[in-house]
């Protein structure tokens, strides 16, 4: 079953990499993004179904690891999509209101909520067979809603902990949109663009600018990797997308997260080794 669901996760990010890339406005890949996670998490719901847990460990595994991951992108491009979609439209400061409104309703979440957020924050494990396993009948800690849930393919904590972490990033969301930078319309677009166009996968972007970045080969200036990213997809006329994301997606890909580096270091080696420059 671990392996099964890893895989699924995999397709999904791999999915929503490519709508972030191919779609125009954060309104586009909400709505595209939810219907194919939608599909992922029936299909998820398939493999439980029909596939048994060999121990409660990989029970806890499931719905405290692999599950909240499904939902979290679920609920996140719910609220995501209507986010974006009764968003102002006027000046700045009445988005930023916008915004910042939903700012203060989140943090009214968090605080409700704040005992599950620590306790996997802090990475416990003490009250996982409570929490995680489906069998459990006992009362939680705080009140949980619990008749329109699938017993079979869910547990309360695990469908909370999924909101939850859908509302981090929903804030982390909110908060970049708030602040100056990274801005996508950046200072180049001024400028002349080069008329060099990236060819590869637009992940293979990210396997390049993410090794130029942590290796410290640039200035890190204002906006940090994202918008490190924003300016090589200016430079080559590429998309970037969602960074963060596309970042998350990378980590779990099946056979190996840079095969584009590897590909790069095998290609410089044999032009060196046939003096073809």
């Amino acid at each position: 079953m671990d392996q099964l669901s890893k895989d699924l996760l995999s397709r999904m990010y791999a999915e929503l990499q490519r709508i972030a890339a191919d779609t125009d406005n954060d309104l586009q890949q909400a709505e595209q993004s939810y219907y194919a996670v939608e599909s992922a998490i029936r299909d998820l719901k398939g493999h439980v179904a029909t596939h048994d847990f060999k121990d409660e460990a990989e029970e806890i595994r499931f719905f405290k690891e692999i599950k909240p991951m499904f939902l979290k992108e679920l609920v996140y491009y719910t609220e995501l999509y209507y986010i974006e979609s009764n968003k102002p439209v006027g000046s700045t400061d009445s988005v930023k209101r916008y915004y910042s409104k939903i700012l203060e309703s989140l943090a009214a979440f968090f605080e409700k909520n704040r005992l599950l957020y620590n306790y996997y924050r802090s990475d416990k494990s003490d009250m996982d067979e409570i929490y995680f396993l489906r069998r459990v009948s006992l009362p939680p800690q705080q009140p949980v809603y619990t008749l329109d849930l699938d017993p079979g393919f869910c547990t309360p904590h695990s469908n909370r902990l999924g909101k939850i972490l859908a509302f981090a990033e929903l804030n982390n969301f909110l908060n970049q949109a708030l602040s100056d930078e990274p801005q996508q319309s950046s200072p180049a677009e001024n400028r002349k663009k080069p008329n060099r166009v990236w060819k590869a996968a637009v992940v293979s972007l990210f396997e390049v600018g993410l090794g130029i970045w942590k290796s410290g080969a640039v200035t890190q200036g204002p906006g940090g990797f994202q918008q490190f990213m924003l300016d090589l997809g200016d430079f080559f006329n590429v998309k970037v997308g969602n960074v963060s994301r596309v970042v998350l997606g990378m980590s779990y890909r099946k056979k190996g997260r840079t095969p584009f580096l590897r590909s790069l270091v095998e290609v410089t080696e044999r032009t060196f080794d046939e003096r073809d420059l």
